[in-house]
C-alpha cells in the first residue's frame, strides 16, 4: 500500500528510526498512531506486528502481520517478518514455510535468504544455514552478518581456518560489528591465543559498553592465567550490565575462590541462588566451599540438588562420586559410579575432555589405558591453556653452558606433607659437585619444621604463590633450570599449566600422582619394573624412568624410635591388632567388607583405622554394623607426628593395605617401624606401589594376588603366631640393610638418570626408556 498521506508517512518515518534505535515502546506509539489513521495500513500492521514480537507479545506479532499479508500477499517482507516470529514462537515448521514463501515471491530477497539461514541454524541444520548464507553473499558480498554465522558453523565444526577468514570478513565489511570481533575473541581463545582473544574482547565492549559476554569471556582468560584482580573488575562489570544475570555473580564468586576468598566466594554464589534457586553451578560451587571449609553433609547436600536439577551437569556427578569416596560413604556409590562411567564415554564420544579428573579416575579405576585418555584429555587442554601465552622458551644456551646440572623441584606441598618426609632425603644427598638444587613452592607456608629443612635442603628455594603461572614458568626459565621435576602429577594444588609452558629442556614426572599425566609436556616418569609393567609403556605419554628395586625414595635414617624393635610373637591376653592408616579415600566397600570377614575369622583381634573427620568415622561404624562386627572392635587413633606414629606401627601385628590405591609412605613408615604389611597386587601404579616397597624389602610372600588371598593370608597370620613371628623377623633382619631405605644408593641412581636424560638431552635425542643399573 502507498503511503501518501502526509501525516501517515512522518509517523511511519518516526516508528522506524525509533525502531531503529531499539525504542520498541516509541516506535509501537508510532505505528499505531499510523493505525488510527489509515487501519488497513499494510506496512504499518507489518511493523507494529515485528515491534510485538521483539517485545515478547508473540500473538499480537502473529495476527498483525497475517492481517498485512491479507492486505498484500505479495510483499515477501511481510512474509519473512511472520517467519521470524513463528521462530520465536518455536513454530519451526511454519517459520520454515513463512519464509521459503518470502523467498519464492524475491528469490533475490537478502534478508530473506539470511534469516532461513538464522532458523536453519537454530535447528541444528548447519549444511542448510551455511548454503542460505553463501546465496546471501553471492547477491550482496557486504552483508557482515552472514560473513558472522557462517563463521559461527565453521567455528562449531572446529574448522578455524574458515571460521577466521569470516569472522575476519564480516570484522572488514563492519569494523563496528562488535559481535564479529566477539566471535572472533572466541575462537583465538578456544585455540589458546590468549593475547588475541582478550584484544578481540576489549574492541567488543569498547562498540557495545553492555556487552557482558565480552567482560564475562575476558574474566575467564585472566583466571585462566592467573590475573585474579582483572578477572574480579571483569566479572563485577558483568554483574553492572546485568544485576538480574545468577551465572554473572557465579563467575565473580569463582575468581573469588580461585583466591581462596571463601566467605567472598560464599556471599556471591548466595546471591547467585537469591536470583535462581535452581542454579545448577551456583549450588555445585556452593558445595565446593562447603567442603573445603569441612562441611561434608552440605557440601554432599550441595552436589546431589545440583545433579538432580540437570542429570546431564558432569561436573555435578564429578563433584558428589569424589566426596563419597572421601568420606567412605558406600550406599549409593555404586549408582553414580555408572553414571559418571557413563558420563566419561559419552564424552569421550563427542571428542571432548571429561570433567571427571585424571586423580578421581585413577582411584575409581584399575584400568591404566583409561587412565592414561582421560589424563591425556586434561593435559591437551592445559596445554592449550598455556600455549596462550604467545612465547615458546629457546634452550639453545642449554647445550653450550658446561656447569653443574641444575635440578628444579617443583611442588605445593613443602610443607608437612608426606612427600616432603620422603623427598627430603633426596634433596640433601644430591651431589653438589654435579647438581644444584633448586626448589619451587606455590603452596602454602605452613611454617612448619618440615618447611624449614626443605629450604634448608635447597640451594636455592623460591616462593611462586604471588606469581601467575605464566611468570612461574618465565622465573624458572630465567633461573636456566636444566631438569625441572614436578612433584604432583594431578594431585590437589596442582598448577601443571606451569610445566606445560615448557620453562626448562628436560621434564620429569615424580611422586605425587601415581600414574600417567598423559602430557608431552613431560618426558620423562620415574617409574620401576613392578608398578609400570613393560607392556603398559604405551599407556604412558611419558618415558619411563625403571629404578631398580622401588621407585620410592624415602628418609628414615635420621628417624630414632623410642622402643628397640622386636620381632614379637602375639601377646598373652591381648588382641591381634590388624591396622590401616590409610586416607580415607583408598578405603572402598570392597577391601573394607574383606577387613570384616577377616575380623570375623580372627578371634580376640581388632582393628585400628584412622579417619580424617567424624563424618568418616560415622560411615565406617556404620558399615561395620552392617556387616554385623561388633563395632568396639573398631579402634580410632589420632594423626601424631611422624616419629611418635612410627613408635605407635611397633604396637600392632599387621598393617592391611587398601585396594585400589595402595599406601606408599603408609606402606614404608609401617616396613621402617618393623610391621608387616599385606597387600593386592592390582593391575595399575597406584594398585600396586604397596608390592614395588614390599619385594624391595624382601617380603614378596606379603602380595596377594586376589582378594581371596589377602583374606585367607590375613587369617593364617592371625592365627599362626609362629608363622608371623618368622615374617617379623625376616623384615627385622632386611630392614636397615634393604634398597627400600638405603636413601643414598638411591639418590645416585637417580643421579645416573639424570645423567642419562641430559646426555640424550644435549645431543639432540629424543626422549627414551631407561633402565637404571644398580
Amino acid at each position: 500500500m502507498e503511503i501518501t498521506d502526509m501525516r501517515v508517512c512522518d509517523q511511519f518515518s518516526k516508528g522506524l528510526c525509533l525502531y531503529a534505535s531499539g525504542d520498541l515502546s516509541g516506535a509501537a506509539k508510532a505505528f499505531k498512531q499510523v493505525l488510527s489513521f489509515s487501519q488497513d495500513n499494510a506496512d504499518a500492521l507489518d511493523m507494529l506486528g515485528v515491534v510485538m514480537g521483539l517485545a515478547g507479545d508473540l500473538d499480537r506479532a502473529e495476527a498483525l502481520i497475517l492481517r498485512a499479508i491479507a492486505i498484500d500477499s505479495e510483499k515477501a517482507g511481510y512474509h519473512k517478518d511472520l517467519g521470524n516470529v513463528y521462530k520465536r514462537m518455536k513454530r519451526y515448521d511454519a517459520a520454515k514455510d513463512s519464509l521459503c514463501q518470502a523467498l519464492f515471491r524475491k528469490p533475490d530477497f537478502v534478508e530473506g535468504n539470511y534469516d532461513l539461514g538464522v532458523l536453519y541454524q537454530t535447528i541444528n541444520q548447519p549444511e542448510k544455514a551455511l548454503s542460505c548464507y553463501k546465496r546471501c553473499l553471492e547477491l550482496d558480498s557486504h552483508f557482515p552478518k552472514a560473513y558472522n554465522n557462517a563463521g559461527l558453523i565453521y567455528l562449531n565444526q572446529q574448522e578455524t581456518v574458515q571460521a577466521k577468514r569470516f569472522f575476519e570478513l564480516a570484522i572488514e565489511n563492519d569494523r563496528h560489528f562488535a559481535g564479529a570481533h566477539l566471535n572472533l575473541g572466541v575462537l583465538y581463545k578456544r585455540t589458546g591465543n590468549h593475547q588475541q582473544a582478550l584484544s578481540c574482547f576489549h574492541s567488543a565492549a569498547s562498540l557495545a559498553p553492555n556487552m557482558h559476554e565480552a567482560y564475562c569471556s575476558m574474566g575467564e582468560i585472566f583466571q585462566s592465567m592467573g590475573r585474579i584482580p582483572n578477572a574480579i573488575k571483569c566479572h563485577e562489570r558483568v554483574t553492572q550490565i546485568l544485576p538480574c544475570y545468577a551465572a554473572g555473580w557465579v563467575n565473580l564468586g569463582t575468581a573469588y575462590h580461585d583466591c581462596h576468598s571463601l566467605d567472598k566466594a560464599m556471599h556471591y554464589y548466595q546471591k547467585a541462588l537469591s536470583i535462581d534457586p535452581q542454579l545448577p553451578q551456583a549450588l555445585l560451587n556452593k558445595g565446593i566451599v562447603h567442603r573445603e571449609q569441612g562441611r561434608y553433609s552440605e557440601a554432599l547436600s550441595c552436589f546431589r540438588k545440583a545433579f538432580e536439577i540437570d542429570g546431564d551437569y558432569e561436573n555435578a556427578l564429578v563433584q558428589l562420586v569424589g566426596l563419597l569416596i572421601h568420606q567412605c560413604e558406600w550406599k549409593s556409590l555404586h549408582v553414580y559410579n555408572a553414571l559418571l562411567d557413563k558420563a566419561t564415554r559419552n564424552a569421550f564420544a563427542a571428542k571432548r575432555k571429561p570433567d571427571e579428573t585424571p586423580f578421581l579416575n585413577i582411584i575409581r579405576q584399575q584400568d591404566p589405558l583409561l587412565n592414561f585418555h582421560v589424563a591425556k584429555a586434561w593435559s591437551e587442554t592445559i596445554k592449550t591453556d598455556a600455549a596462550g601465552w604467545g612465547r615458546q622458551f629457546d634452550f639453545g644456551q642449554h647445550r653450550k653452558v658446561k656447569r653443574l646440572i641444575r635440578l628444579g623441584y617443583l611442588s605445593a606441598n613443602f610443607q608437612n606433607h608426606p612427600t616432603s618426609e620422603l623427598i627430603l632425603g633426596l634433596m640433601e644427598r644430591h651431589n653438589r659437585q654435579r647438581y644444584e638444587v633448586f626448589s619451587y613452592s606455590y603452596g602454602k607456608n605452613d611454617g612448619s619444621v618440615k618447611r624449614k629443612e626443605i629450604v634448608s635442603a635447597s640451594d636455592c628455594f623460591k616462593d611462586l604463590s604471588g606469581l601467575t603461572d605464566s611468570e612461574a614458568a618465565d622465573l624458572i626459565y630465567n633461573d636456566q633450570v636444566d631438569v625441572l621435576i614436578d612433584l604432583m602429577g594431578y594431585t590437589k594444588g596442582a598448577r601443571m599449566r606451569i610445566c606445560a609452558g615448557r620453562p626448562a629442556p628436560v621434564q620429569v614426572r615424580y611422586l605425587g600422582m601415581a600414574g600417567t599425566t598423559g602430557a608431552d609436556f613431560f618426558d620423562y616418569i620415574i617409574v620401576d619394573d613392578t608398578v609400570c609393567l613393560k607392556e603398559h609403556e604405551s599407556y604412558y605419554s611419558e618415558k619411563p624412568v625403571y629404578m631398580p628395586y622401588s621407585y620410592q625414595v624415602n628418609n628414615y635414617a635420621s628417624r630414632s624410635m623410642d622402643r628397640a624393635l622386636q620381632a614379637k610373637i602375639s601377646r598373652a591376653n591381648q588382641p591381634f591388632i590388624f591396622c590401616s592408616f590409610s586416607t580415607a579415600y583408598k578405603i572402598d566397600a570392597s577391601v573394607f567388607n574383606a577387613w570384616m570377614r577377616i575380623l570375623t575369622q580372627s578371634p580376640d583381634s581388632v582393628l585400628w583405622l584412622m579417619p580424617e573427620n567424624s563424618n568418616v568415622g560415622k560411615n565406617l561404624l556404620e558399615a561395620v554394623q552392617l556387616m554385623g562386627v561388633n563395632p568396639e572392635r573398631i579402634i580410632f587413633k589420632e594423626k601424631l607426628p611422624i616419629d611418635q606414629h612410627l613408635n605407635r606401627l611397633q604396637e600392632a601385628d599387621i598393617a592391611l593395605d587398601t585396594m585400589t590405591v595402595n599406601g606408599a609412605a603408609t606402606t614404608s613408615d609401617a616396613l621402617w617401624a618393623g610391621l608387616p604389611v599385606l597387600t593386592l597386587k592390582g593391575s595399575h601404579f597406584a594398585s600396586r606401589m604397596s608390592e614395588s616397597l614390599l619385594c624391595a624389602v624382601g617380603l614378596s610372600e606379603m602380595v596377594a594376588g586376589d582378594l581371596e588371598h589377602y583374606e585367607k593370608t590375613a587369617v593364617l597370620l592371625a592365627n599362626t603366631p609362629a608363622k608371623l613371628h618368622q615374617i617379623r623377623q625376616k623384615l627385622q633382619k632386611h630392614r636397615t640393610d634393604s634398597p627400600l631405605f638405603d636413601t643414598g644408593t638411591f639418590v645416585k641412581s637417580l643421579e645416573k638418570a639424570f645423567e642419562l636424560m641430559w646426555e640424550r638431552f644435549v645431543n639432540n635425542k629424543k626422549p627414551a626408556p631407561i633402565v637404571v643399573v644398580p
